[in-house]
């Protein structure tokens, strides 16, 4: 019983959910933040006005989009704390970047060129381009890996790109300076963030289009989905804050401070679920009946003691 008693106390003391990274364009870095609690616990420094950020899906690697030397950093989750590990070049006007679900390949967006780089996520290494696009910004890759999205940000669009072809499918409209995407688990839903009109599309991709408007945005750029599809994270750029959107409503539940003109968010689904944490009432009566057990025990042992005193 006493063993469960302080597993049960570990657990509690260990639970905490996936990390999520907040790109800081103001500090140049990136807030590690814990999103049980939606607090900060770590900065990642190292990079050049970075942009967009992407974690690959085993949660060990982070992509890291430097528009100020058109580079992308890379960066192992898997050191504590997180370090640089190596550096992607030959890149023009890198604001976007993604990487497919399986981990495998690498898009690059490249502003200042409208085309996007395929890279191999394995070797770091080039290997297709991806045109017929016009001032391509942020990117995300559908759950099955079939399909890129990129945002367009002069044109307001967003574009839908086959990754078994690298060509331009479908063309979804309706936005305003598009900026950061982000697909649900199921890749049903496309959210887009609009940052002059300080909302965020939601988008059917069945039919690619617009459905619903989230509202109560500051200058937002950055969005990422929980692995549930339960909780949008929204990055507000001119009050430093990210948003906390529960989806089945979509409304804002609460904010998160401490960012510095904060762009991109990256969350990876979790490959192992955290420890549930303990009720304070089980935790409560976990503590009774360890000091129960206690005392029977120190009962059982003062009759035996006082028995066998008594027997010599």
């Amino acid at each position: 019983m006493a063993s469960l008693f302080f597993l049960c106390l570990s657990n509690l003391a260990q639970a905490s959910g996936p990390s999520i990274y907040v790109v800081n364009g103001g500090t140049n870095t990136i807030s590690v933040v814990d999103s049980t609690t939606n607090t900060i616990t770590g900065t990642i420094s190292g990079f050049s006005q970075p942009r967009q950020d992407a974690e690959n899906s085993a949660g060990i690697r982070l992509y890291v989009a430097n528009l100020g030397n058109n580079t992308v950093s890379v960066v192992d989750l898997s050191q504590s704390p997180p370090v640089i590990t190596a550096t992607l070049t030959g890149f023009n006007g890198s604001v976007g970047v993604a990487v497919n679900p399986s981990d495998t390949l690498l898009y690059v967006g490249n502003s200042s060129a409208n085309t996007v780089s395929v890279f191999n996520a394995s070797s770091n290494t080039f290997t297709a381009t991806i045109a017929g696009l016009t001032d391509p910004r942020y990117l995300a890759v559908s759950p099955d890996g079939a399909r890129l999205y990129v945002s367009e940000d002069t044109p307001n669009a967003v574009q839908v790109v086959s990754t078994t072809t690298n060509t331009v499918t479908a063309t979804i409209t309706g936005f305003d300076a598009p900026k950061s995407l982000a697909l649900n688990s199921a890749g049903t839903l496309l959210y887009v963030v609009n940052e002059n009109a300080n909302t965020v599309s939601v988008v059917d991709t069945s039919t690619n289009t617009v459905t619903a408007t989230i509202t109560g945005f500051q200058r937002p750029t950055g969005v990422a989905i929980s692995s549930s599809g339960g909780l949008l994270y929204v990055a507000n750029s001119s009050s430093n804050l990210v948003s906390v959107v529960d989806t089945s409503n979509n409304t804002i539940t609460t904010t998160i401070p401490g960012f510095s003109v904060p762009y991109g968010i990256a969350l990876a689904p979790s490959a192992f679920p955290p420890p549930v944490p303990i009720e304070p009432s089980a935790l409560l009566m976990l503590t009774g009946l360890l000091l129960l057990f206690g005392w029977h025990t120190l009962r059982g042992r003062m009759w035996l003691s006082g028995n066998g005193q008594r027997k010599g």
